[in-house]
């Protein structure tokens, strides 16, 4: 019960800071240039009830969707609505072993924002197409109109193709759907859920990750960062020295500037950082933030896992090293028959 509570405050406090990260997810290919691929060495051993072919949980066949630019609720079966969010949140060109860990990550979190907030939108919606309150998501159609119909359907048949082995699929942890959180990367490290919202579970510790990737970096004169600070209610004297404390994952705790202390989370939401792996130099009177990865760090790395995946390792191992001490289980869709 305890883990589940947590879980739920987690993901409430995700929702509230969802707009940078889904924002930085779906930006993701055109900003991180490579990737770690080749001679990676994971240990990663999958015991032989880690995947369970059926289990007592049960998913809606069919779930609703509020159109927030449209103003309108539709309906979707819910594996097509799956394949848009994998669209929305991995290119197609990522090994189709990423794109299946991606499928279930995202599978998992749908049916855990159902279990813990049904019809929680307009018209009783599951969840709506806005990407400041729920996963990103692409339809054929915005795809056809985004880039070419050819180029739709090629993309949206890569990921069918792709992610119907691991039709139904959720990840859980003890019986239980877990809080299947995902990020476009990290920088040889996850971020432990403790360390961002304050609540601790077993499958969202810190782990490495294999993937590097050019750095980042935001430059702020000294009057911009003292504006954005005070604009934020930051009482802070014109900016000076400035400081970090880092938590036990290397990435940044708390930031001390102008005499005020402030956590690096916020920092990094008004200054718009990609992460909170950074470093901060004073070059001139300017202040140069250089960011490494992209996101708030928890749960699978969007960009760790195409490079496990190149290296052979499979969608269930990519999890599992993820996702520690959880299991997959096959849920049971509800029937679409009136």
């Amino acid at each position: 019960m305890k883990i589940k509570i947590i879980a739920y405050i987690i993901a409430a406090a995700v929702m509230a800071v969802l707009p940078l990260f889904v924002a930085e997810i779906r930006n993701r290919a055109e900003h991180i240039i490579d990737y770690t691929s080749g001679d990676i060495v994971i240990p990663v051993s999958v015991p032989d009830s880690f995947i369970a072919e059926s289990s007592d949980i049960v998913m809606p066949g069919i779930i609703k969707v509020y159109d927030a630019a449209r103003g309108e609720t539709f309906e979707i079966d819910t594996e097509e609505y799956i394949t848009g969010v994998v669209a929305a949140e991995m290119p197609s060109a990522f090994n189709p072993e990423a794109l299946k860990a991606q499928a279930v990550a995202a599978r998992s979190y749908l049916l855990y924002k159902l279990t813990n907030n049904p019809g929680g939108h307009a018209d009783g919606a599951s969840v709506c197409t806005d990407y400041k309150c729920c996963k990103a998501y692409l339809s054929a159609e915005e795809a056809a109109a985004r880039w070419t119909e050819q180029k739709a359907d090629e993309v949206f048949d890569i990921i069918r193709a792709a992610t119907e082995p691991v039709r139904g699929l959720i990840i859980t942890y003890d019986d239980a759907v877990a809080c299947a959180l995902f990020h476009a990367s990290s920088s040889g490290k996850t971020e432990s859920s403790v360390n961002v919202w304050g609540g601790e579970l077993p499958y969202l510790h810190s782990v490495y990750t294999p993937e590097s990737e050019e750095p980042f970096t935001t430059v702020f004169g000294a009057d911009e960062l003292t504006d954005k600070l005070r604009g934020a209610g930051y009482d802070v004297r014109p900016a000076g020295d400035i400081a970090i404390t880092c938590n036990d994952t290397g990435r940044a705790d708390y930031i001390t500037v102008g005499g005020v202390s402030v956590p690096a989370g916020e920092l990094r939401s008004i200054l718009g950082l990609r992460s909170t792996l950074f470093t901060v130099e004073r070059q001139d009177g300017d202040y140069i933030f250089t960011c490494y990865g992209y996101g708030h760090g928890v749960g699978m790395s969007q960009v760790g896992a195409a490079a496990m995946a190149d290296s052979g390792y499979t969608y269930d191992e990519i999890l599992l090293h993820y996702y520690k001490g959880t299991a997959l289980r096959a849920v049971k869709y509800e029937s679409t028959e009136n």
